[in-house]
């Protein structure tokens, strides 16, 4: 998709405006992750759709035990200063999985014991970490550019998912929207802006855009038609 050696060429040339775009991009995740961790333990309930926390986690911690690349086969500022970054977020993340053991057998699989729960998110995250490699294996991404740009774009999917099933926007705030989209917009803006023409083609300008409408739609509507308190601690129906 994309020569890594001239993306981190290009990001060289701009180097500030990566930084301080990225930055805000990387504050509006921690607003989002924030809110979701401080909502799910207010309400009791699973905020993050299981798919995107599987799928979140299995990414960044493949990125983050890719240690020896970054720092010393690269040896690059921009994905040394990433790795950081998705320490923090895998902390996040392994919080979410341990938020969904605790609250989310009682929306998912309340006829099961909570060992047999446990076993089958330990099994799905296994799963998934297995299904990632193999499309890291399969994508031209040498540096994770384009795939982060897919994890964004799954939230707003998976979260309409969420909602649709809930019948209601429990678990979702406006201030979970208003985070994610800094985090799209800033990441949009770097990427076009300065990441190359691959982040300039039609495909990825109609991805940008998806993850901007969607985020869009899903702060209307999380504004519009917030959950009742009865509703947000007792979802109806199943999770995503």
């Amino acid at each position: 998709m994309y020569s890594a050696q001239d993306l981190l060429a290009s990001i060289d040339q701009h180097k500030w405006p990566v930084l301080i775009v990225c930055a805000f991009a990387m504050i509006g995740n921690y607003i989002f992750f924030i809110e979701a961790f401080r909502v799910a333990r207010r309400d009791k309930i699973v905020t993050i759709p299981i798919f995107c926390t599987m799928f979140w986690f299995a990414h960044d911690l493949s990125f983050v035990y890719r240690f020896d690349d970054w720092f010393n086969k690269i040896d690059h500022w921009y994905v040394k200063l990433f790795w950081a970054a998705l320490v923090l977020t895998v902390i996040f993340e392994t919080v979410y999985l341990a938020q969904v053991l605790q609250y989310g057998r009682r929306e998912l699989l309340p006829r099961a014991s909570q060992a047999q729960f446990a076993a089958l998110v330990v099994a799905g995250v296994i799963g998934a970490c297995v299904c990632w490699e193999a499309v890291k294996y399969a994508l031209d991404d040498p540096i994770y550019a384009a795939s982060f740009g897919i994890a964004n774009l799954s939230y707003p999917l998976m979260g309409t998912a969420l909602a649709v099933r809930r019948r209601s926007m429990a678990g979702q705030t406006p201030i979970i929207w208003v985070g994610y989209l800094i985090l799209v917009v800033c990441w949009a803006g770097a990427n076009t802006l300065w990441f190359g023409d691959a982040f300039r083609s039609t495909q990825w300008v109609l991805l940008d855009l998806c993850c901007l409408l969607g985020g869009l739609g899903l702060l209307y509507a999380s504004i519009r038609w917030r959950a009742p308190v009865s509703e947000q601690r007792e979802p109806s129906a199943q999770l995503v």
